[in-house]
């Protein structure tokens, strides 16, 4: 019998096809900001701070909730993104943020 159930699982997961990928081609701001880490102060680094419209440093979870639009793809998620934002300094010894390129995995 645990046999049985065991397959039956095992069926049902092979065929999921399940992925993750956030596109938010807008950005609200990029700064050193990190609302859950140090609400309200200067974080340790900078941050793409991308989505809904409720986005502060002292954002609060009903900020988040009311936001009106976003800059997401997907118009209804009022989620708010903020991946590091990577610096780079070629030869030229100037600090600019690395372009973000969408990869396929």
């Amino acid at each position: 019998m645990h046999i049985k159930l065991a397959f039956a699982i095992i069926g049902l997961t092979v065929g999921a096809d399940a992925f993750f990928r956030m596109s938010w081609p807008g950005r609200i701001v990029r700064e050193r900001l990190d609302p859950i880490v140090n609400p309200g102060g200067v974080a340790s680094h900078g941050h793409t701070i991308s989505g809904g419209s409720g986005s502060s440093a002292n954002m609060t979870y009903e900020d988040a909730r009311s936001s009106k639009c976003s800059t997401c793809e997907i118009k209804e998620d009022k989620s708010n993104y903020w991946p590091p934002t990577l610096i780079g300094a070629p030869q030229e010894r100037q600090f600019h943020p690395c372009p973000r390129r969408r990869r396929p995995h």
